[in-house]
Order: C-alpha cells, then sequence, then structure tokens
C-alpha cells in the first residue's frame, strides 16, 4: 500500500525527507499530523469481541466520491457506520494486566472518554463515538470506551508533489511504485524521488481530525492544534508523525 498503509497496527505516514530544493517550499513544517497508534509498553495487545460482527459493519451512506471507495474500508473510510453490527463489549487480553490506552486500534479505533473530551472540545460534533465496555481476560469491567469514526473525508494531498501520483485519479501512489511496475509516469512526477507526503493546508480547511479520501488504508491525520491539544492531555496510544505541509 505505499506510504498510506493503514492496517490493524499502523505504520507511520511521513516517510524519509530529501533535499528540500527538490521541492516546493513549505509553508509551515508540522501543520499537519499522522494519526499512528502505537503500543505503550512495546507489545501490541488481542482484542476479542464478544458481540457484534466488525466484518459486517457498513456505512451509512457508501456513495462514491471520487476517493477511494468508501464501502472497500468502511471503518478507516471517514463517515458514519451504522451500529447494527458494532460490537457493544470487548475483551482486553493484555498479558501483563495492563489498562487500556487512550488511543487504541484493536478491532476498530477506540478512544477513552477523556481521549473523546479532547476530540470534542476542538470538533464538536462531527466525529462518531459509539458506546463500548471492556473487560479484562476474565470478564472483569476495565472501562467504559468509544470506539471512534472520523467524521470529515477530505482530499487534502498536494496535487504537485512530484513523488506522488494519483493513480486512475482514486489513490496517492508513489511514482517509483509505478516506475517498478513499467506504468506510465505523469508529467511533472519524478520516480527517482523518495516518495513522501505533502499536505495542502488550503484544502485542510478548519478540519482537525480527517481520513485522506485517496487513500486506501484509511489514513487519518490531525491538525497541528489537535496535536498540541493531545499532548497536553497526556493522551496515551499515539506517536503523531509530521508531514511536511504546504
Amino acid at each position: 500500500m505505499g506510504l498510506f498503509g493503514f492496517g490493524k497496527k499502523t505504520a507511520p505516514v511521513g516517510n524519509a525527507r530529501q533535499s528540500a530544493s527538490a521541492l516546493r517550499p513549505t509553508k509551515s513544517e508540522g501543520l499537519a499530523y499522522g494519526l499512528n497508534i502505537k503500543p505503550e509498553h512495546g507489545y501490541y495487545v488481542d482484542i476479542e469481541a464478544l458481540d457484534g460482527d466488525v466484518s459486517q459493519i457498513r456505512l451509512v451512506d457508501d456513495s462514491d466520491d471520487g476517493g477511494y471507495p468508501p464501502r472497500g474500508n468502511p471503518i478507516l473510510a471517514g463517515r458514519p457506520v451504522d451500529t447494527e453490527h458494532v460490537p457493544t463489549k470487548m475483551k482486553w487480553l493484555d498479558r501483563k494486566g495492563h489498562l487500556v490506552p487512550d488511543f487504541d486500534n484493536g478491532k476498530i479505533n477506540n478512544v477513552s472518554a477523556r481521549a473523546r473530551h479532547v476530540i470534542e472540545s476542538k470538533e464538536p460534533g462531527v466525529h462518531q463515538f459509539i458506546p463500548v465496555e471492556y473487560v479484562d481476560k476474565d470478564g472483569n469491567h476495565l472501562e467504559h470506551r468509544f470506539f471512534f469514526f472520523v467524521g470529515n473525508r477530505l482530499d487534502t494531498m498536494y496535487d504537485e508533489n512530484p513523488t506522488m501520483v494519483l493513480a486512475n485519479g482514486r489513490t496517492w501512489v508513489p511514482a517509483s511504485d509505478l516506475a517498478r511496475r513499467n506504468k506510465e509516469i505523469p508529467p511533472g512526477k519524478d520516480p527517482s524521488l523518495p516518495a513522501r507526503l505533502m499536505v495542502d493546508s488550503q484544502k485542510v480547511g478548519p478540519a482537525q481530525i480527517w481520513v485522506e479520501k485517496h487513500s486506501g488504508g484509511g489514513s487519518t491525520f490531525i491538525s497541528e492544534g489537535m496535536f498540541k491539544a493531545f499532548m497536553a492531555a497526556g493522551l496515551t496510544g499515539i506517536k503523531p508523525t509530521p508531514v511536511e505541509t504546504v
């Protein structure tokens, strides 16, 4: 999936930088961050859904908007989901007894009550939070949490980034990947440059958390303001990665 891989355990959204002379100068470094989930204690914890069916979760609206088809990855599509198959109870199988961090992405992205409070304080009424109970491996109550579905689905990548190509008008891929597959390289794109993400701040507008609609993996980004709010609150389970912004 290239730079946008966003599987069960997320990889950093950003990538290695090269000489600034190769790309347009940035207005502001770090205006956007990849919202990456990280383990708090050096290992990932297995999760078991005690009801519901994650594989059957569907979007309320799965209409085509020109991006990666939202129905292809509904829980990371940047749209509200139908709650019919969403679990109401999850088992946290931490072998060492650690509590759930503020952010976790086992099965479905989920957050603590205090993480929800921070998000809502910066961007109220935009995102979907579905209550869920977490229990430990013995079935004892741990915490009332929330499944977190981002409510902004935007096209925010910088179109003139010479290292990335909007393949088939749907999904951003590194120009170097197309070259390796002997695909045509559009004018203005250079497959010899290391692939890197660039966010267009004018496309982001007032959004604080958003899913890039041209990402097949449902890559999620946050604004600098949201990043500062998360850090000030000391929220756990995340490792935001700066993304170059123009």
